[in-house]
């Protein structure tokens, strides 16, 4: 189990040509995907990772990465399948096992010290853990927060906003006493009504509005009113329609 992993400067990790190895992968898209990672968030996720060079089985130079827990569940996040998932739950025991005799290995260096040493060097791992689970939760808060803001609306969403673009244009239409079964003066309201929408909230189509500003677009649909042109150009329409009668 422990060669999936190993200890390195006091941390469990595992490399990109083993993971390569036992998901069944080529090494050159390992690298790939875990370079597309860093390019995506490096400041966050770049301590995850180290590459450096290494030889392959013919002694020829060869780049690869060494990956910590974290680094390894970001890039295991894409491996999909019935095997991967038996390799994930693999790995998680090696690096679960593995921490667990760093851990017990620590405190055998600590038990031969004096109390007040002892007492020091507990307090300072604790605080370096510290640190890093902040740095975590930080790196994670991040992520979750940027998927929040740029996730568009859902099929329920766009329904709804919809059918109150179609209620708002027929109760301008039956306000103003327009005609409801002429296409030129629905038209003109679902173009003016549509266009103020993708204005207002800086997208090119409704199907890009955010899932955030779902509450503040159907207030605006609600309070939303018909341009001067639009108003001016349908009472035009119904002029030429009653001399059309």
């Amino acid at each position: 189990m422990n060669e999936l992993v190993e200890i390195i400067n006091d941390e469990v990790v595992t490399t990109s040509k083993q993971v390569a190895e036992d998901f069944d992968k080529e090494h050159k898209k390992v690298l790939r995907d875990i370079r597309n990672l860093i390019e995506k968030d490096g400041a966050k996720i770049g301590h995850m990772f180290l590459e450096e060079e290494t030889t392959d089985s013919y002694g020829r130079p060869q780049k690869q990465f060494i990956m910590n827990r974290d680094g390894f569940t970001l890039l295991a996040m894409g491996f999909t399948g019935k095997e991967a998932l038996k390799f994930k739950l693999k790995y998680m025991e090696a690096f679960n096992q593995m921490e667990a005799e760093l851990k017990n290995n620590s405190l055998n260096k600590f038990a031969n010290l004096p109390s007040d040493e002892q007492m020091l060097m507990v307090m300072n791992a604790q605080k370096e853990r510290m640190k890093q689970i902040e740095s975590d939760v930080s790196s994670v808060s991040s992520r979750i927060s940027t998927l929040e803001n740029n996730t568009r609306i859902d099929s329920d969403q766009r329904s709804s906003i919809q059918k109150a673009v179609r209620h708002k244009v027929y109760e301008v239409i039956a306000i103003r006493n327009w005609c409801k079964k002429d296409k030129e003066i629905t038209g003109k309201l679902y173009s003016n009504i549509n266009g103020d929408i993708n204005r207002a909230f800086g997208v090119n189509n409704r199907g890009m509005l955010k899932s955030r500003d779902y509450d503040a677009v159907m207030e605006f649909i609600n309070e939303w009113q018909p341009s001067s042109v639009t108003i001016l150009k349908n009472k035009q329409r119904m002029d030429q329609i009653a001399l059309e009668v």
